[in-house]
């Protein structure tokens, strides 16, 4: 079996006022975007902190992005987690299995997004990932307004804690 071999892009980029290459298998305009994000932090930061090292600039820079991506997966980790709980009281219930797979499709698919489900819920965009329909979209909408969803809640009611 053949093994297919990605073509690496070579992309010429400006941040913080230097030029560096950066190499990926990543299409040029992704890598371009990366870098101007980057760009932007940083020169956010050297305007608020003028007296700054450029090295302490970019560690800062690399802080700040790493904790929003941090944020972004907590977030959607604990919309997952309720689904995935969901799933879990459903089964024990004896539920339709097709209604038990639907949570837990759509657990793992929001615990794997790379965008932010709640910035996707204020844009009315949830009905576009793949296994969210109308239904599920609303209990997103009710968790990430309230932190819980009353069909949660009421499923919860049923069972014994912990188990």
């Amino acid at each position: 079996m053949p093994s297919e071999t990605k073509s690496i892009n070579r992309v010429k980029v400006r941040i913080n006022g230097e030029d560096y290459y950066v190499k990926g298998t990543v299409p040029t305009e992704y890598i371009k975007k990366v870098a101007n994000y980057v760009d932007r932090k940083m020169s956010d930061l050297s305007q608020n902190y003028p007296d700054l090292s450029r090295t302490r600039i970019a560690v800062l820079a690399a802080l700040n992005i790493t904790n929003q991506r941090v944020e972004t997966i907590m977030r959607n980790f604990e919309v997952a987690f309720i689904f995935y709980d969901i799933a879990d009281i459903l089964e024990i219930k004896g539920e339709n299995f097709f209604k038990v797979r639907a949570y837990r499709k759509a657990a793992h698919t929001i615990e794997n997004l790379p965008l932010e489900i709640e910035d996707l819920a204020k844009q009315s965009r949830l009905q576009e990932i793949e296994g969210i329909g109308k239904a599920l979209s609303e209990k997103i909408h009710e968790i990430v307004n309230t932190g819980s969803c009353k069909y949660y809640e009421d499923l919860k009611n049923h069972f014994p804690r912990g188990l």
